[in-house]
Order: C-alpha cells, then structure tokens, then sequence
C-alpha cells in the first residue's frame, strides 16, 4: 500500500519533533509537510495533498478548528493533537478521526495511524462467530457479506456517507448510516452515546463529565469518543448500571 502522506500543525517546535520523531519508525507514513500555525496550514495544505493532518488546536492566529474549516472539499482526514481534552465533543463534531492527548505515545499514535490504514485499505474478509448460539450482526460493504461476533465490535463512528466499524482485530468501512447500523445491534450491549458514535457497553472503561453537559469516554482500546449533551441520560444510565468507571 503506498505509504500515508501525513502533515504535522503544530506552533510548539517540542511537538512537532515528537510527532516526527514518532512517523520516522514507521514504514508505511510519510512526513510531507510541517506548519507552525493554521493560517499557514490553511493556505499551504492543498499543495502537499495530504491523506491526514495531525492538527494541533491552540495556535496563534487561527486555531486548528478555523483552519481546519478553511480547506476546501474533499479535506483530508484529521486527528486534533493538543494538551486540552475540553475540545473533544467539537472535535468530533466535525468528523475528526482521532483526538489525541499530548504527550502523545508512540503505541497510541500507532492505534490512530492503524485505523486510517485499515480504513484506507480494501475490507478483508469477516467470518460469522464460532458459536451458533451468538448470532452474528450482519453488514453489507461493496457488495460483500460481513457476518461480525458482536462481542467483538468496539466502536462504531459515522464519518461522512460512511460508518467504521472497529473490532478487537479490524477497521470496516460501509456506506450506511448509524441509524441503520444501530438498528442491526442489540440495545442492551450498544449505546448510542453522540450523534456520530455508538459504543459497546461493555467496551467502556470509564466516562468523564465535561462543562456543558457533555462527556468523554474513554474505551477499553484506548481511545476516547466524546458523550453528546443529547445522550446524557443514555451516558447516565451506562454509568448507573456498571459499565463503566465515572
């Protein structure tokens, strides 16, 4: 597969050296680009086409959610990098694919760049479960079959005309909406926790409260989705019944 073309934004010269730092160990990324604010970022980006911004938020002049709108269509794929967890509901709010905690760990941005590959790379192959007695969940991807072990299915995120679904092994991609993939799933083991997440239940570790009547969650892979103001009550009751830590 060709390699990820991947561009850092980011004003802190520390930061962004711990970014490349961490994409030169990996074979299937590379660095085309590095800004030091967004509106640099916002007028240099469409020359490097990049697949993934790796995008800084608090920076001079216009912070990484201004610059980010100012791309044109079809804007690459983003994953805000910053040192404040208060910005993960917006982000989200705007299809990010990942929200990362400086300083940033080599295995989590490894998970991050993981995900884009598999989403990027033709769906493989899925296999109904094992055991008959636990129905598989099934899908349809490109005129393909996927029968999924539910108890396998981490996450699932709308992104665009798109929904990822994130196993304990893989990343598929479908042309669906969410109300249609949450109609496919058990109500008791996934929760709708944001308009563009469901999240199993038993998938998640613990659930912090945020000013605004929002949340973050954070799941048992690592990574943390935001809890929309809309779905309090559903991300109450989680907390309520035991599946998950406040």
């Amino acid at each position: 597969m060709t390699p990820l073309r991947i561009v850092i934004a980011d004003d802190e010269p520390v930061a962004r050296q711990r970014l490349r730092r961490l994409l030169q160990r990996r074979g299937d990324c590379r660095l085309v680009g590095e800004f030091a604010n967004g509106e640099a970022m916002a007028a240099g980006l469409p020359a490097l086409s990049p697949d993934v911004v790796l995008l800084d938020i608090d920076m001079p002049g216009a912070d990484g959610f201004t610059a980010f709108a100012r791309l044109a269509e079809p804007r690459p794929l983003v994953v805000f990098v910053t040192a404040f967890s208060e910005h993960a509901s917006r982000a989200f709010d705007i299809d990010a694919v990942d929200y990362l905690l400086k300083p940033v760990s080599g295995p989590r941005l490894d998970k991050t760049l993981g995900r884009i590959l598999r989403r990027m790379a033709p769906p493989p192959a899925s296999k109904a479960p094992a055991d008959p007695a636990r129905p598989a969940v099934r899908f349809m991807a490109q005129g393909r079959t996927y029968l999924l072990d539910p108890t396998t299915i981490f996450s699932i995120q709308a992104v665009g005309n798109y929904v990822e679904i994130t196993t304990d092994t893989q990343g598929i991609n479908l042309r669906s909406t969410l109300a249609d993939a949450y109609r496919r799933l058990d109500p008791q083991a996934f929760v709708q926790v944001h308009r563009s997440w469901i999240v199993a239940a038993g998938a998640v570790a613990q659930v912090t409260s945020l000013p605004g009547s929002r949340y973050e969650i954070l799941l048992a892979d690592g990574r943390r989705v935001p809890g929309g103001r809309a779905f309090a009550k559903t991300i109450t009751a989680l907390v309520r019944r035991g599946s998950a830590r406040p």
